[in-house]
C-alpha cells in the first residue's frame, strides 16, 4: 500500500497515539478492502454518545470506552483530538440533549450521554444530533471525500453532490474523523 508521509508519520506515532491507532485501524481496514492507499477526509458524521452499543462497558470512564469500544484497543487512550481539516459532525443522538423527562431517560443515562457528548465536543466534534446534517450545513461538494455512519448520507452525497463517501460503521468512521484518512476504495473511486 501507497503511504503519503503524513500517513506514515501517523503510524510512527509523530502525532500521538490516538492517531497512531486510528491510522492502524484504517491501513488494516484498507488492506482488508483491497485498497491500494488512503485519501483525505474533509467532512464526517459520527455516532457518539451513550448509546446502547457503549453501555457494554461496565465504567463511565469516557476514555476508556472509548478506547474499547471504538479503538478497540485495552489500553486507554484519551480521545482528545480529530483531524483538523476535517468538518465533523455527531449524527443521531440516543438522548436528548436537553431534557431527560419527558422521554422517560434516567438523570444517570442522562450524565452519561452529557460526558460523552463534551468530551467529543472537546476532540473537535460538532454536537447536532441529526440523521440528516445536510440540515444543518453538513454538505459535501464534488469531488469531496467523506465519511459516515448514516446510508442515506451516502447517498445523497455521492449522487446529489458528487461527493464521495462510504456507508462506514461507527468505528471505522471515527478512525477517519481523528486521522483524516480512509481507504480509497468502494465510492471513494471516480
Amino acid at each position: 500500500m501507497h503511504l503519503s508521509d503524513y500517513e506514515n508519520r501517523c503510524l510512527d506515532g509523530v502525532h500521538g497515539r490516538l492517531k497512531q491507532v486510528a491510522m492502524e485501524n484504517i491501513v488494516r481496514y484498507a488492506n482488508i478492502m483491497g485498497a491500494p492507499e488512503l485519501c483525505e477526509v474533509t467532512k464526517a458524521t459520527v455516532f457518539c454518545g451513550a448509546h446502547n452499543y457503549l453501555s457494554v462497558c461496565p465504567t463511565d470512564d469516557v476514555h476508556k470506552v472509548f478506547s474499547k469500544m471504538n479503538l478497540a484497543q485495552d489500553e486507554v487512550i484519551p480521545f482528545n483530538a480529530t483531524y483538523e481539516p476535517c468538518y465533523i459532525q455527531s449524527c443521531v443522538a440516543p438522548c436528548d440533549q436537553y431534557q431527560y423527562e419527558p422521554f422517560g431517560q434516567s438523570r444517570a443515562f442522562f450524565a452519561r450521554n452529557k460526558a460523552y457528548l463534551d468530551q467529543a465536543r472537546a476532540a473537535g466534534v460538532n454536537i447536532v444530533g441529526t440523521c440528516a446534517p445536510y440540515l444543518t450545513g453538513w454538505l459535501p461538494i464534488q469531488g469531496e471525500h467523506f465519511v459516515t455512519t448514516e446510508s442515506g448520507v451516502t447517498v445523497i452525497g455521492n449522487s446529489l453532490w458528487g461527493a464521495m463517501g462510504n456507508s462506514d460503521g461507527i468505528e471505522a468512521a471515527f478512525w477517519s474523523a481523528i486521522c483524516g484518512r480512509t481507504p480509497k476504495g468502494g465510492k471513494h473511486v471516480k
